[in-house]
């Protein structure tokens, strides 16, 4: 199995939206990943790329988005095309947004066949990379107090809950747990981080799951775009400084 990770942008928001009544119970609005998108120094999002069938499209194809649909939104953006959409589909997105030195983790999620197979944990790393990059010395986020994978998966990654939000989440009312990590900056935590992450990496390549592009598997590509936006995922082991994000 090939995966193909790469940045939100302007162009694929119509894809995510398609995929993302079968990620989430409750799919996010259009202006929620306009928002996201026009707060660079504050927001990364990232989504997952199936180069392979997805079963959920089979029997539920998905059209292409009417064009007028993108131009609406990015009317005021005159450097942005209208491009066609990926012939390989969204099968997950997640990001983040930044404070200070805290890295708050607003979503994530994958499509149900791509669940349970080290895709979420996949997606945290990813995110938490993400977050130390940018200098983060704390990582929170926010989980339904039912989802028992999820919070065992985060406290795997050293998160704890730290207060309870009653009926925080829309769709049903439920209530929410708050989780943060240890802190990130400390000897501790790089060493239990690497070797969770080098593991995870072990997993994935026993399941033929790889990040296509990559000649390294754990090579989880942090690299500036063009456009010199800041990077999307880590492979600076932490060992090596950072590159110098300006304007993040």
């Amino acid at each position: 199995m090939l995966l193909w990770i790469e940045p939100l942008t302007y162009e694929v928001i119509p894809e995510v939206m398609q995929a993302d009544p079968f990620i989430f119970p409750t799919a996010q609005p259009i202006g929620f990943f306009y928002d996201i998108l026009s707060k660079p120094e504050l927001t990364q999002f990232f989504l997952f790329r199936s180069l392979g069938p997805v079963v959920e499209y089979k029997n539920a194809p998905i059209p292409p988005p009417a064009k007028k649909s993108l131009q609406s939104i990015v009317k005021r953006q005159s450097t942005i095309a209208v491009i066609e959409p990926s012939p390989y589909p969204v099968v997950g997105y997640a990001g983040v947004s930044m404070i200070e030195d805290e890295c708050h983790i607003i979503t994530g999620g994958m499509i149900p066949s791509y669940q349970r197979k080290g895709m979420g944990e996949l997606g945290l790393v990813g995110l938490m990379d993400i977050g130390i990059v940018l200098g983060a010395s704390w990582i929170r986020l926010e989980v339904r107090a039912s989802n028992k994978l999820a919070i065992n998966l985060y406290k795997k990654y050293t998160f704890k809950v730290t207060n309870s939000q009653r009926r925080f989440y829309p769709d049903n009312r439920e209530d929410a747990l708050h989780m943060w990590s240890d802190c990130v900056t400390t000897p501790e935590f790089k060493a239990k981080y690497t070797g969770l992450k080098r593991k995870l990496f072990e997993t994935l390549a026993r399941a033929d799951i790889y990040l296509a592009g990559d000649p390294q598997p754990e090579s989880y590509f942090v690299r500036r775009n063009p456009a010199g936006n800041p990077p999307l995922l880590s492979n600076h082991p932490y060992d090596s400084k950072p590159q110098d994000h300006k304007g993040v």
